[in-house]
């Protein structure tokens, strides 16, 4: 799905970036004005109506948004903090936010921008066709990223418990892919809802590559960083890391096939374009390595 991204809503990532950085400054911010906006513009599902695009893509950057800001806490070894952590996972976009008190301001801060955020992307939900009907499940992928973000907390504070099937089960959540995909359905009004099971059975397969695009492309900085939860360190005591490296690019390709075979079967949205753009998110986790 091609689109441009207008004036306005640049103007208002660069609103949403400057707040981010006020608070959580950890990331180049590169990965949410650049890497994210223009991945999740190209992932957006055909199905989405032009109109709700731009805010759309609002709201999944404030949904990715989160997701960084969670797991610097969780996994980032001089910024863990599973004490905030604690608090933040009590939110949601399904209930009102808890009066916490923190003595320390960078943690009130904290939490006060995760409850902006979670905010910004109810607000832009109510104005979607499906918004209402399919928020119980956003609400559900969300809670799916903290189980991914507590996983990956545990591991980093004693690797040697990390499993590689509990590491694939529960990390791939980490990349938010089936919430974003789920806004877009939200923003989707013709699409024939005895498909939306259908629909994230693909978004899983897809979430997948995404996730094995983000392992390949971010393996340096978190090895360099003291990060252990990408997949290549570790599985590193079991298989050489070319092989390993070999061997996901494999599973990413037969993903890819195996979403492709969907395209006659799924209505909801184009599943040939849908691959393509997997294809395109792959190519720009290459080109920013070393940045995300």
């Amino acid at each position: 799905m091609n689109h441009v991204i207008s004036e306005h809503s640049r103007r208002a990532v660069d609103r949403l970036v400057d707040d981010y950085f006020a608070v959580s400054p950890l990331s180049d911010r590169r990965l949410f004005t650049e890497f994210l906006l223009e991945g999740n513009a190209h992932a957006t599902l055909s199905s989405v109506e032009p109109r709700h695009f731009e805010s759309a893509l609002l709201a999944k950057l404030q949904l990715h948004m989160t997701i960084v800001l969670y797991d610097d806490l969780a996994d980032h070894p001089r910024h863990a903090d599973p004490e905030l952590l604690t608090a933040l996972y009590l939110l949601n976009i399904d209930v009102e936010p808890p009066r916490v008190y923190f003595a320390d301001d960078n943690r009130r801060r904290t939490y006060d921008l995760a409850i902006s955020l979670l905010q910004g992307i109810i607000s832009l939900l109510r104005s979607f066709p499906l918004g209402q009907e399919l928020a119980p499940l956003l609400a559900f992928d969300i809670h799916q990223f903290y189980q991914a973000n507590r996983y990956a907390a545990l591991i980093s504070r004693a690797p040697h418990l990390a499993s590689m099937e509990e590491l694939r089960a529960l990390g791939v959540h980490n990349m938010g892919l089936i919430a974003s995909w789920t806004i877009d359905l939200m923003a989707s009004p013709g699409i024939d809802r005895s498909q939306v099971g259908r629909c994230r059975e693909i978004f899983a397969l897809g979430q997948r590559v995404g996730r094995i695009s983000n392992t390949l492309a971010t393996h340096e900085r978190e090895l360099a960083e003291g990060d252990w939860t990408n997949e290549l360190i570790v599985g590193s005591k079991n298989i050489a890391l070319d092989d390993h490296r070999r061997l996901l690019s494999e599973e990413a390709e037969r993903l890819l096939s195996e979403i492709a075979a969907n395209e006659r079967g799924v209505t909801a949205f184009d599943v040939g374009s849908y691959v393509d753009s997997l294809r395109r998110v792959q190519a720009l986790h290459r080109d920013m390595q070393g940045i995300i």
